[in-house]
């Protein structure tokens, strides 16, 4: 039985059926709780034909006629085409200022819950549920990634796969999938990720272990210099030395 792609994105109001396409949702967060809302769609040779006869252009850009394909396509993000192998992807981003409008975007995709999205104190929590069965509000799709991007180690989260500050869930379109993460902001707002509370620790032994590596060679130093002047025969600095008669 072939299956359906009924992509839904509430967030710029678009419904497209295509066959078996894939959909990817990306969300970057950075230390100050902004960052961008990605949303890519890829297509076959065959699907990209399909979309470009809704959009009633032959030969126009698939993009485009995703995006004239709209309803209120005038205040949508512009879709800007990639090419990937033979697969064609449309891709909008979306930049939000804080967590609080990224949450709007994500209720307007329609098939996002918001269990809790906050950041307090530089402290993330991310839950979600999402809701990919056939319904109004929701979508039949032959392959959907969620992907949340930190801008550091991420503390606990149920994702499917790890790469990095990346976390993946792949969902379920029979099902609603739980997106769960946190990770600690604050720390993660300087210049180097040092990672957990060990990585703090190494760091804290290290700076240590340098400053009594530098106290120990001005120890040396200092007693050099007084063994110098203490050899005798050696008086101040220009004075000619006497003989007695």
């Amino acid at each position: 039985m072939r299956r359906t792609c009924l992509l839904t994105l509430g967030m710029v109001g678009a419904a497209v059926l295509l066959a078996g396409c894939q959909m990817n949702v990306i969300t970057q967060i950075d230390s100050s709780g902004a960052g961008t809302l990605t949303t890519e769609v890829g297509m076959s040779p065959d699907e990209v034909a399909q979309l470009q006869s809704l959009g009633g252009e032959a030969g126009g850009s698939a993009c485009s006629a995703f995006s004239s394909s709209q309803v209120g396509a005038a205040d949508a993000p512009a879709f800007e085409e990639e090419t990937r192998g033979e697969e064609t992807w449309c891709v909008a981003v979306t930049p939000f200022a804080d967590v609080d409008e990224l949450a709007a975007l994500y209720q307007e995709m329609g098939f996002v819950k918001i269990r809790d999205l906050t950041l307090i104190e530089g402290l993330l929590t991310y839950d979600l549920e999402i809701d990919t069965q056939d319904s109004d509000q929701g979508m039949t799709t032959g392959g959907m990634t969620w992907v949340l991007e930190l801008p550091g180690k991420a503390g606990s989260h149920n994702a499917d796969s790890v790469e990095g500050k990346r976390l993946t869930w792949a969902l379920d379109p029979s099902s609603v999938t739980e997106v769960q993460a946190s990770a600690d902001l604050s720390a993660l707002s300087l210049p180097f990720d040092l990672g957990g509370s060990e990585a703090w620790i190494i760091a804290a032994v290290a700076c240590l272990c340098c400053g009594g590596v530098l106290a120990v060679v001005a120890v040396v130093v200092v007693l050099l210099l007084r063994r110098k002047r203490s050899e005798p025969g050696r008086g101040e600095e220009g004075a000619r030395p006497s003989f007695a008669v």
